[in-house]
């Protein structure tokens, strides 16, 4: 059994009625209600939320077995956390791509979160306002604004909701051992770990409450309260443990499977283990005075070592004053709570590198909760030992400003706009907000904007892969495109794993009639995501271009064992066979896409002009109707299917999709030339010469061919097509 406590450190209270748990609960839950609520009309931002669910077509296909066993064995987003993607999957399925549910789903776990917290130290410490004021802090500190309204950290929150689940199972199976409470125990621990490693530092958390409140000890500080549950329960604390070190090897496998160079070129000593008390300092000084928050800090270039040295002593001195035999002694909890804000920033503490960041607002989320434990039971002290009120006034007045700080915190996160704007106006030389910031503006429209954007960005910092990727992008877009490569070669300069730079860069060299070159690009980007099937199927289409349909074979062959039910690789090695001749296998292939995604109107196309190359024409008719059933703008499929139609003798219906083309590509010149040759093949002069009018308003030039066609060969003499051939064709 577990060891009684010896004598109270806190003062006697009587046990509140359930009434009066219900209220505080319902209290929180109005406090997060109010302060969060107006995130729910916010909507996805494009850093990391189109990784974790917009541009994610694992996320968007819902819960599938396929997804399951993705989510179970990738690394993406640098980090192994299956729950989480699991938990956005599920999202996608009942939500589709509406932000609205993904961040109610946010919210709600908030919710569960603060008031799993109130019942855990509630049901440690048997003391009720204390309790409630670590959960009101919790719930409304601006420092977790970034964890609840940003969909991608969905991560935080659930690790955190499993966790605490792990915490008040030990304390059950503390108080009254079981093999099912202790099942809990690993189980919540492990979903914990699942959601985000953040978690790993459980084990000791659990050792470090039997010190406060689990068991109130009256010597110094000494390891023989920890060490107690440890030799006596070893067993768990083994698993735990273990746990605890997979977690981490698989953290850090998936950290080295990504490439940061700037930070990877940093030396350890000199930038990164100097940056760590200030880091730990700035989360104090953020915690008190939570000011020009931001979703992104820059790492800097340079690190102060006086202000370092004077971080670290300033950690020392804090330290060493809650260890001491008599603060102890009669305040165990400010050691306690100390100690739980040192330990578990420690895995984001910058001594491990994630990221490109100095300090992370979301980090936060379980630290906090020491240092607000340690506020809230000193609080409790000071009323009931020395019978002052203030001290009451004073944290409740706190907790309403940070409620009205994370209020206008949450309005920060509404779009991408809002968010990249405010980090630049809070921060210095941010750079990754003004990519953002061009992101949006690209997006909609603004791309003058938008190039000065993501010039600031470089400018801020020029070895930035993202902000030259960026910036090739809106090259592309306003057509200059030697500027693009130049822009895209830069990308790759400075992060040559950069796969879509590659990607971006082949199309620049394919539209330019280097297909070769192309090629080379395609193969570099599947070379650093061999199992991207989008990368794959580029690299198919343009090996057939460049006339190396066997190349194409190989590559696709092995995309199919890779995804069976994908149609568009079923398409692609289609299109491969049957330009090695091999016409029934490409048939086979078309018909297995037409079957795999009814919905895809690629394998109607091919299967249509595999049709009309083996002369038969009726039977492309109906599938080139099948391919505009699912596609109206098909500009391909209705020249298509006009020329078959004609073949078959069908003018009346040839005219009509001819027509239907000319409006759907308004600037083509073709769909009006070959409604005039038809008119002309019946005789119909006045409406011939008109669409010839029309054609050669839209740029047709080619007077030799209407000199020949022998569709025109009855109008040749007239008046009106011979006075339109003179004034065209002079």
């Amino acid at each position: 059994m577990p060891p009684r406590n010896r004598r109270s450190q806190s003062p006697p209270t009587s046990l509140p009625s359930v009434g009066a748990i219900g209220i505080i609960a319902g209290g929180l839950a109005l406090l997060v209600i109010v302060v969060y609520g107006r995130m729910v009309f916010h909507d996805f931002v494009n850093f990391d939320d189109n990784r974790y669910v917009t541009e994610n077509p694992r996320v968007l296909a819902g819960l599938t077995v396929d997804g399951l066993r993705w989510a179970v064995t990738t690394l993406d987003a640098e980090f192994w956390h299956p729950l989480t993607w699991l938990s956005l999957m599920l999202d996608s399925t009942l939500f589709g791509t509406d932000a609205v549910g993904y961040l109610v789903t946010n919210l709600i776990l908030h919710l569960a979160n603060t008031l799993l917290l109130f019942a855990f130290f509630w049901r440690t410490t048997k003391t009720l306002w204390p309790s409630a004021l670590v959960a009101a802090l919790f719930a409304v500190h601006p420092l977790h604004v970034e964890s609840v309204a940003w969909i991608a950290q969905r991560k935080d929150l659930l690790s955190t909701f499993f966790g605490l689940w792990a915490m008040l199972a030990y304390i059950g199976w503390w108080h009254r051992r079981g093999w099912w409470r202790y099942s809990l125990v690993l189980i919540g621990y492990a979903l914990a770990l699942m959601a985000k490693p953040m978690w790993v530092t459980l084990p000791f958390l659990l050792m470090l409450l039997h010190l406060w409140p689990l068991t109130v000890t009256a010597p110094p500080v000494t390891f023989q309260a920890i060490w107690k549950p440890i030799r006596s329960q070893w067993h768990l604390y083994a698993f735990m443990l273990a746990m605890t070190a997979a977690a981490c090897a698989v953290a850090l496998a998936a950290q080295d499977s990504t490439a940061h160079s700037a930070l990877k070129a940093a030396s350890w000593w000199h930038l990164r283990l100097p940056s760590v008390p200030l880091a730990y300092a700035t989360y104090l000084r953020q915690t008190l005075w939570p000011a020009k928050l931001a979703f992104f800090y820059p790492f800097p270039q340079q690190v102060s070592i006086p202000l370092a040295v004077t971080a670290t002593l300033l950690l020392i001195a804090v330290t060493v004053s809650v260890l001491v035999k008599k603060p102890f002694r009669n305040r165990p909890w400010l050691a306690v709570g100390w100690l739980w804000f040192l330990g578990t920033l420690v895995p984001v503490s910058g001594l491990i590198k994630i990221g490109e960041f100095a300090t992370a607002d979301r980090y936060t989320y379980l630290p906090l909760v020491g240092l607000f434990m340690a506020a809230a039971w000193t609080v409790h002290e000071a009323m009931g030992r020395r019978r002052h009120r203030w001290p009451a006034a004073l944290m409740a007045l706190v907790v309403v400003a940070c409620g009205i700080r994370s209020w206008q915190q949450v309005a920060v996160w509404q779009n991408q706009e809002t968010l990249a704007t405010h980090a630049i106006a809070v921060t210095r030389d941010n750079y990754l907000a003004h990519n953002l910031l061009g992101i949006d503006q690209l997006d909609h429209g603004r791309l003058a904007a938008a190039e000065a954007s993501f010039q600031n960005a470089i400018r801020i910092r020029p070895n930035y892969s993202a902000g030259y990727y960026n910036l090739a992008r809106l090259y592309v877009r306003s057509k200059r495109f030697d500027k693009a490569e130049t822009a895209f070669r830069g990308a790759l300069k400075w992060n040559p794993q950069r796969a879509e730079a590659h990607v971006g860069l082949g199309r620049l060299l394919l539209e330019a009639g280097r297909p070769a070159a192309a090629v080379d690009q395609f193969r570099q980007a599947v070379a650093i995501e061999p199992t991207s099937v989008r990368y794959r199927l580029i690299l198919g289409d343009a090996l057939i271009q460049a006339g190396k349909p066997l190349n194409a074979k190989a590559l696709l062959t092995e995309t199919v064992a890779m995804a069976p039910d994908n149609a568009d690789v079923h398409v692609e090695l289609g299109r491969a066979l049957e330009a090695l001749g091999d016409a029934q296998a490409a048939e086979r292939h078309y018909a297995t896409a037409m079957d795999r995604a009814p919905e895809n109107p690629a394998g109607y196309y091919y299967m249509a002009n595999r049709k009309i190359a083996g002369g038969r024409p009726q039977d492309a008719i109906w599938l080139y109707q099948q391919v505009l059933a699912r596609d109206p703008q098909f500009v391909a499929a209705l020249n298509n299917l006009a020329m078959a139609q004609a073949q078959t003798r069908h003018l009346t219906e040839a005219m009509a999709t001819l027509e239907r083309l000319a409006v759907v590509d308004p600037s083509s010149p073709s769909p009006c030339y070959n409604l005039a040759a038809l008119h002309a093949r019946n005789q119909e002069a006045e409406q011939a010469i008109g669409w010839l009018n029309k054609a050669f308003d839209r740029g047709f030039h080619d007077c030799r061919l209407l000199k020949t066609d022998a569709d025109f060969q009855g109008l040749r003499g007239k008046p009106t097509f011979e006075a339109l051939m003179t004034h065209q064709c002079r």
